[in-house]
């Protein structure tokens, strides 16, 4: 009789699931349940929300309002953050494509500039008395306006000394070292070998010199387009 009054069982009104008997509250959806004489009721207490369970088949939670809100918030965030990486990222890369850029015309200018001065500084220091005005008029074609009107004026000193002696003066550089470079302005060391003709003399004199000369990148393409700003000896 015992284990009959145990196995009883009914259905819960609000859920239509098979409970015990004698149960008071409905293991599903967690309602009370009217006593076991009045279970014909029409008006139990009203159920209460499921809570979830660890058995099988158990209905989960709906996540609430400011778990949402959280989830939607943190999607923002990981949004903002994914963002900010990939700018940094796009910022760094253009820095290194820059970086590489300048390095890659630094090397250029120090070729092309000591080259050019190679022959620009030989022709600014070679001049010949039969012939002046035309060999030094090819050398300020070598320069900027700046330095122009300086060579111009140590011209008049030199004029009347080599016309009186029929000077032939050819400087040729022997080496060319960069000492510092940029995209449009190289600064070099050169060995200058100027060998002096004379009427007169016996035979040519030989001058060893180094001069320390500017270069700035003018507008013209190729080695032409390096100019000298400034020449100094040492």
């Amino acid at each position: 009789m015992r284990a009959a009054e145990s196995d009883a069982t009914k259905t819960c009104p609000w859920c239509a699931e098979t409970i015990k008997a004698a149960a008071v509250r409905c293991r599903y959806c967690r309602s009370d349940l009217p006593e076991a004489e009045a279970a014909a009721d029409p008006e139990p207490s009203a159920p209460v929300s499921p809570e979830p369970e660890s058995v099988s088949g158990a209905v989960a939670e709906a996540p609430t309002a400011p778990s949402t809100r959280w989830a939607a918030l943190r999607g923002r965030w990981v949004l903002v953050v994914v963002g900010l990486l990939v700018a940094a990222l796009a910022v760094a890369l253009v820095v290194a494509l820059l970086q590489w850029r300048d390095l890659a015309g630094q090397a250029d200018a120090r070729t092309s500039a000591q080259v050019a001065a190679t022959s620009h500084v030989a022709a600014v220091l070679s001049y010949d008395a039969g012939d002046f005005d035309a060999s030094t008029e090819r050398a300020a074609e070598v320069m900027t306006t700046e330095f122009r009107r300086e060579y111009e004026q140590t011209l008049e000193l030199v004029r009347q000394d080599a016309t009186d002696k029929g000077a032939v003066v050819e400087a040729e550089v022997t080496t060319a070292a960069v000492i510092s470079a940029s995209r449009d302005r190289v600064r070099l060391l050169l060995f200058v070998n100027q060998t002096t003709t004379r009427e007169g003399d016996e035979e040519p004199r030989v001058d060893l010199n180094r001069v320390e000369v500017v270069l700035v990148r003018s507008d013209a393409p190729g080695v032409d387009g390096w100019k000298v700003a400034d020449l100094q000896a040492l």
